[in-house]
């Protein structure tokens, strides 16, 4: 059969991928540092999608808020919205 290979090579496959994750440590990763020996980074895009996945919204929606919570939670983005909207005052 055929299956026997493949799962040869799969099995090859994860035992690398578990071997290479064994040797990882968050702490290296810690703080960003730039390759460059002058400090500089070679692109912004990966520091800007870290800060940007690390950012909590301000006014995220939580499931499970009480009455009184959603109200008020919907009042701070109504005028967050405004905010931003620059809407006039009618």
């Amino acid at each position: 059969m055929k299956i026997r290979p493949i799962a040869g090579i799969l099995f090859s496959v994860l035992t690398a991928i578990a071997a290479s994750a064994q040797s990882y440590d968050p702490a290296d990763y810690a703080v960003i540092r730039p390759s460059r020996p002058d400090g500089r980074f070679i692109s912004s895009y990966a520091i800007a999608h870290r800060l940007v996945r690390n950012t909590q919204p301000k006014y995220a929606y939580r499931s499970g808020m009480s009455a009184s919570e959603f109200s008020a939670w919907q009042d701070n983005v109504r005028n967050a919205i405004a905010a931003l909207m620059q809407f006039p005052e009618a």
